[in-house]
């Protein structure tokens, strides 16, 4: 045993994995990674899901020590937060995973006794997918670095499964995105936005559940737990653990139980995007194993409208990352979990208003800001998708019809994904680049669709490529409608 603490204590501990700015990994103690953010590139673990929870742990753990941020917290780049900040954290006495009295993130009510490996959904345990990857409950345990992991999960990423559990308070996981600076200082101080009322995190009392008609506090909607967990004490010699390798005592039990129902509407997740507020609806992850026509598992067409829509992340005067990741479920089965990152640039002034002519997708109309330019183009993006499932299909049997879009969806989509930030900036070229990559594919599915050289075939193949190949019917149809507009203001 290796632990600086008895009781393994989280502050002190060295369990959060970190990259530091110099390149060199390591782990550190709640307090060290605080008072030194300045000095850390990034949270260095691999799984993204753990990313995620530990960038939001910190975050509230920044809002409980300092409360909101004060007035020149977004203008200062590059500084650190003053120890004194994070007395707070010493003087509570919550943050022991092991020990008699208050552990973190625990309740001794917790009395079904599970395999440790519940709390990691990639380790896998009952009927879950092994996803090349083999482990046996209760024999295979995990060390206390990968339990606090496991902890950290449950607000985030529970489901809903027998016996009785239930999922979290977002409902089924939704995709998350989380704006990520230069160093994990300028990351959370990118998050460290002023927000009321704040409220008190779970690990400083009683957890209950809130109530459904409030509105749920910050701290308390980023710190609910789905699950009631009780460790219970290691035993035997080290082992490796089966989560990380690292030879350490080990922990193969806990108490493992529901918590009740969390799932709240009135709950706003500060890096979940909402297609709809009533009834709530957030961005999720699809389960590609379900035997439907092949889908894109990442929304990316809905989660850039979101972004654009409202204005989060695109306005900053400065550059930032967006941390995208999504968990793909099927009731009480984990899928998949994918992670994306966005760079988004700040607009010049140049790009606030652009001046092009109307014709097609890659152009816009005259005096449409760069966010309003790229608005028009996904609404366009989100129109072809069902026009060319329509229009394929009313030809080829709908079965046909959509097999064959499907097989042309992904390859734009993932052609414009990974180039995201000039898509939310309005830029014509990548639009340009994909629709020359789409009449390209539209030719070889044409020709898939009538494979003959007759002249009926070869007729087809160009009404077929002529009627969905650059959005010029929508464009035009569009650009009458806002001209109207324009016409009707210039008169009133």
């Amino acid at each position: 045993m290796h632990w600086k603490t008895e009781s393994y204590d989280l502050l002190r501990e060295d369990w959060i994995p970190i990259l530091w700015c110099n390149g060199r990994f390591s782990r550190a103690g709640i307090r060290e990674v605080l008072t030194k953010a300045h000095r850390i590139k990034q949270i260095a673990a691999p799984n993204p899901m753990d990313r995620v929870a530990i960038i939001r742990f910190l975050l509230a753990l920044l809002y409980w020590s300092k409360g909101n941020p004060p007035n020149d917290a977004h203008g200062v780049v590059g500084e650190s937060f003053p120890e004194s900040w994070f007395q707070r954290l010493e003087d509570a006495d919550t943050f022991r995973l092991l020990g008699h009295g208050q552990r973190f993130y625990q309740d001794p009510s917790a009395q079904r006794c599970r395999p440790i490996t519940d709390l990691l959904q990639e380790i896998p345990t009952g009927n879950n997918f092994w996803h090349f990857r083999h482990a046996t409950d209760y024999t295979d345990g995990l060390c206390p670095r990968c339990i606090a992991l496991g902890l950290l999960r449950l607000p985030l990423f529970a489901v809903s499964g027998l016996p009785n559990l239930m999922a979290g308070i977002n409902g089924a996981p939704p995709i998350y995105a989380v704006p990520c600076g230069a160093s994990l200082y300028d990351t959370l101080v990118s998050n460290w936005l002023p927000r009321m009322p704040l409220g008190e995190p779970t690990w400083a009392g009683t957890q209950t559940a809130p109530n459904p008609h409030d509105d749920v506090p910050l701290l308390e909607g980023l710190t609910l737990r789905s699950r009631k967990v009780w460790l219970h004490e290691p035993c035997g010699a080290t082992r490796p653990c089966v989560g990380c390798g690292k030879n350490d005592v080990l922990i193969y039990k806990c108490g493992f139980e529901t918590a009740g129902k969390q799932e709240n509407d009135r709950w706003h997740d500060p890096h979940v995007f909402y297609l709809s507020t009533s009834p709530r609806q957030a961005l999720r992850a699809a389960d590609l194993t379900k035997a439907t026509a092949f889908r894109m598992d990442r929304p990316w067409r809905d989660l850039f409208k979101a972004i654009l829509d409202t204005g989060r992340h695109v306005s900053t005067g400065k550059a930032t990352s967006l941390l995208v990741v999504g968990l793909a479920t099927d009731k009480a089965k984990y899928i998949d979990v994918w992670e994306r990152t966005i760079q988004l640039r700040p607009r010049s002034s140049e790009e606030e208003t652009v001046c092009l002519g109307v014709s097609s997708l890659t152009e816009s109309p005259p005096t449409m800001s760069s966010k309003e330019t790229a608005i028009t183009r996904l609404t366009q993006w989100q129109h072809q998708v069902k026009t060319l499932e329509e229009i394929v299909g009313r030809r080829k049997g709908s079965i046909l019809g959509k097999f064959a879009a499907s097989s042309i969806q992904p390859h734009i989509e993932d052609g414009l994904s990974s180039k995201s930030g000039e898509v939310l900036n309005g830029s014509s070229k990548v639009w340009q680049d994909a629709e020359h990559q789409y009449q390209f594919l539209m030719k070889i599915m044409a020709r898939a669709l009538y494979p003959a050289f007759t002249t009926v075939a070869l007729s087809r193949q160009e009404e077929l490529i002529s009627k969905i190949s650059i959005y010029q019917k929508n464009r035009a149809k569009h650009d009458k409608t806002t001209e109207r507009k324009r016409d009707a203001n210039d008169t009133d």
